[in-house]
């Protein structure tokens, strides 16, 4: 079980498999207060880059997701998350 990672510019190839979004939970709250978008653990999630660069700023630290949502960034894409 986890979450497929895409670039939405390139749906075709996996950039990464994670198996929760324990790390980022309150940031996710947040960011959900902001937007009112949630990222669905069991579905499908389109973050568009505005929604990325958002949580981005949110994350201190490092972690899976911040190089995640960094690439994202760096190749001016949004990402798709598939959960399972």
């Amino acid at each position: 079980m986890g979450m497929d990672i895409y670039l939405s510019s390139d749906k075709s190839n996996l950039i990464s498999t994670i198996d929760s979004i324990t790390a980022i939970e309150k940031e996710l709250n947040i960011f959900k207060q902001k937007t009112g978008i949630t990222i669905d653990e069991y579905g499908k999630t389109n973050l568009y880059l505005d929604h990325i660069k958002l949580l981005s700023s949110l994350i201190k630290g490092s972690n899976e997701w911040t190089i995640i949502f960094s690439k994202a960034i760096d190749l001016n894409s949004g990402l798709i998350i598939e959960g399972d």
